[in-house]
């Protein structure tokens, strides 16, 4: 084993190997890697029928490292006072997506498998959620991690270190920046929606053009509600705030505002991805960053998990085609959002199995355009 991984780690890649171009009919030499992954199962699969099987873990987790690379993590349960430190974890995959954000550790509304992309939209329109995915991050734990689980003195992990897959957090991808219904956007900050102003001397009585107490009313004289000059009597403004530009609304031959949701999503799109704990959905099990190196190799190899996933793309390509105007465009930008991740961010300073440490590391952004 030992002369295995020296050959593999130091001599392997110093040597050249023959490989042949099938487009092109040129053999050339390039530079070898050494040993293949499958190699160093098919050595464990041996180990395995020797009885050998520390050496069959180590050849596997070699095997892990080389072809996945890894991470070093540390582990939350729950939220009862225990954690553990450097826990190598690999194999990173992306699933379970949904439509829906999580807000602010309520993620009830994402665990309806009816929750459809129309029910995102509608809440997002009424302002009652989030617009956009959310999908969880999976990875293995290394047998050296299993082991290191199981031999503690109490049995906190035992249940993380015998499962297979482990979901650690959630991310959510969040489409637009915007926090109020279309309703609340086209209100009328003058009259606020109502189209007329009340006498505000009067109005308390509710009477108005008529005597109060025997007497006029002396600021209204008796006129009742004046109309909205702002909006022209309608409750809806005239022009809405879109990055510092002012966007008229236009109208109707009837005066209604002609504004639907492909605007709305126009008007207030920004992209960003939010971490959220997935012990709040299942398991007991969360965990973060244990080094800068673990956090800046997750920032790398994130991007391609979401490239892999076809359920990913179906579910994001659906949306956008309902709301944007420009579906290529817009696809390829939020796409680029994963490549903004700021690794300082999944690195936190001290981490502590509690709630203040829990609300100040998730629920928040780790990439934004």
């Amino acid at each position: 084993m030992k002369y295995i991984k020296t050959y593999n780690e130091a001599i392997g890649p110093k040597l050249t190997k023959k490989v042949y171009d099938e487009e092109t009919g040129v053999t050339q030499s390039v530079t070898s890697t050494g040993f293949d992954p499958d190699k160093f199962r098919k050595a464990s699969q041996l180990a395995i029928k020797a009885n050998q099987t520390k050496k069959s873990d180590i050849l596997k987790d070699y095997a892990d490292e080389k072809e996945f690379g890894y991470y070093n993590v540390t582990v939350l349960r729950n939220r009862t006072g225990y954690l553990e430190k450097g826990i190598k974890v690999t194999d990173l995959k992306i699933g379970n997506v949904r439509y829906g954000v999580v807000r602010g550790g309520n993620s009830q509304q994402l665990t309806n498998s009816n929750y459809s992309v129309e029910d995102n939209i509608s809440r997002w329109e009424t302002g009652n959620g989030k617009l956009g995915l959310t999908f969880d991050v999976s990875v293995r734990l290394l047998n050296s991690s299993k082991k290191l689980l199981l031999g503690k003195g109490s049995d906190y992990f035992h249940t993380l270190a015998k499962s297979h897959i482990w979901v650690p957090f959630s991310i959510s991808l969040v489409l637009s920046n915007n926090s109020y219904g279309v309703d609340d956007i086209l209100r009328c900050d003058d009259c606020g929606g109502e189209g007329k102003f009340d006498c505000y001397e009067c109005d308390g009585r509710q009477i108005r053009g008529v005597e109060i107490d025997g007497e006029k009313c002396t600021e209204c004289e008796g006129k009742g509600p004046e109309e909205c000059s702002s909006c022209n009597a309608t409750g809806v403004t005239n022009y809405i705030l879109v990055r510092g530009e002012k966007i008229t609304i236009e109208r109707d031959k009837d005066g209604n505002p002609i504004y639907d949701v492909q605007s709305f999503f126009e008007d207030t799109k920004g992209f960003s991805l939010e971490i959220s704990p997935k012990e709040l959905e299942s398991g007991t099990f969360t965990g973060v960053f244990s080094d800068k190196r673990s956090a800046i190799e997750f920032t790398k190899d994130l991007p391609k998990a979401v490239a892999k996933s076809d359920e990913f793309k179906k579910k994001i390509t659906e949306m956008i085609g309902i709301l944007s105007h420009e579906p290529s465009e817009d696809l390829e930008k939020l796409m680029s959002v994963f490549k903004k991740i700021s690794n300082n961010k999944l690195l936190p300073e001290d981490p502590k199995p509690n709630e203040t440490f829990y609300n100040s590391y998730f629920y928040k952004k780790i990439a934004e355009i």
